[in-house]
């Protein structure tokens, strides 16, 4: 895989089916961060500078 647009980062999220999926390397072209997230699925998150993820 490459660097994919939004839409195909969401397809592939929706064919593996993670329990959360964090979308790094985002444009700030995409528009502000709160209102994306607003459109993505509820598993999915738009990862930002500084986020720390505990497994």
């Amino acid at each position: 895989f490459t660097h994919f647009n939004l839409e195909q980062a969401l397809n592939l999220i929706d064919e593996v089916k993670p329990k959360r999926a964090y979308i790094t390397h985002i444009s700030h072209k995409l528009g502000f961060h709160s209102e994306v997230e607003k459109q993505l699925p509820k598993n999915v998150f738009l990862a930002y500078d500084g986020l720390s993820l505990e497994f």
